[in-house]
């Protein structure tokens, strides 16, 4: 029986093995693959912008409802997903904008005061780089660095600054390819940062040293990191059991008491819900400090 960390893995080959068969059928090889829309923790709406023209992506405005007089233009791919997009392991972020995206960015939006002066970097944002952007735009960070393996997805979250930018005021804003290799020159980040945000980046276990290795090396000493990621099997158990020799690790399932409603609802009401893939939890990640006395 194959057991449930490598079913976790193997999702992704799964999805590229349906659409290439599908494409016996129908010329232009697309599929969806997301059946749970999200916890509706944004209101959107398409808007278009007289200098893009792009056929694959849109812009949408988007609004919290914390802050529903202030919205932000996000850059998203409209088309459905090809074989193409599941091809490598970097890809997961250029396919669509993940339920637990919007989840991270509703949290630091409700948290921001922990941010207001702290300098941040977002680690596998994705296409949009949806909780730094907000957080730029809304809360008072010095610096927030939106990071991605992707370089397609670097390009659009440098066209998401630029086209933000009056929303950031004295807010340094950027973004960078960043791969989550172990032992990397990453001289230029380190020690860096007093908060990492991501979401949903632990999908494969076999990228957790690398990522715990970024984390801790671009983490100030007295730093921490946030993250909001579904269980996925034993993928969240997987990276947390790895954490724990380099930081102190608290796992919270009831985190936000909307998030909590929403997700008890959906339960009950929607039958393409699965919690174990679709419901993130918080893990707060924070150095450990050593205490011996020399």
């Amino acid at each position: 029986m194959v057991d449930a960390v490598q079913r976790a893995r193997q999702r992704w080959k799964i999805l590229a093995s349906v659409i290439k068969k599908q494409s016996l059928d129908k010329e232009d090889n697309e599929i969806s693959v997301r059946r749970f829309e999200g916890f509706n923790l944004f209101s959107k709406h398409v808007v278009h912008f007289d200098n893009e023209c792009e056929a694959d992506y849109e812009w949408l405005d988007y609004r919290h409802d914390s802050i529903a007089d202030q919205s932000l233009f996000i850059k998203q791919r409209c088309r459905k997903v090809i074989l193409e997009d599941l091809t490598g392991f970097d890809n997961t972020g250029n396919v669509c904008l993940w339920p637990s995206e919007e989840v991270l960015a509703s949290y630091v939006l409700n948290q921001k005061y922990q941010f207001d002066g702290k300098a941040v970097c977002e680690l596998g944002a994705g296409m949009t780089g949806l909780a730094g952007i907000f957080l730029a735009s809304i809360g008072n960070p010095s610096k927030v660095l939106l990071t991605d393996g992707n370089s397609d997805c670097v390009e659009n979250m440098e066209a998401i600054i630029y086209q933000n930018k009056p929303l950031f005021g004295s807010t340094d804003v950027s973004s960078q390819r960043l791969l989550w290799v172990e032992n990397s020159d990453l001289s230029d980040l380190e020690s860096q940062f007093d908060l990492i945000i991501s979401a949903d980046c632990l999908f494969f276990t076999e990228s957790h040293s690398g990522l715990l290795y970024v984390i801790e090396t671009l983490l100030k000493d007295n730093g921490s990191a946030i993250i909001i990621a579904p269980q996925r099997k034993y993928t969240l158990k997987s990276f947390c059991s790895k954490a724990v020799s380099q930081f102190s690790v608290a796992e919270i399932e009831n985190y936000d008491s909307t998030m909590w409603a929403r997700h008890l609802m959906a339960k009950k009401q929607d039958p393409m819900y699965d919690e174990d893939i679709h419901y993130p939890v918080l893990l707060l990640l924070s150095k450990k400090q050593n205490n011996s006395v020399s």
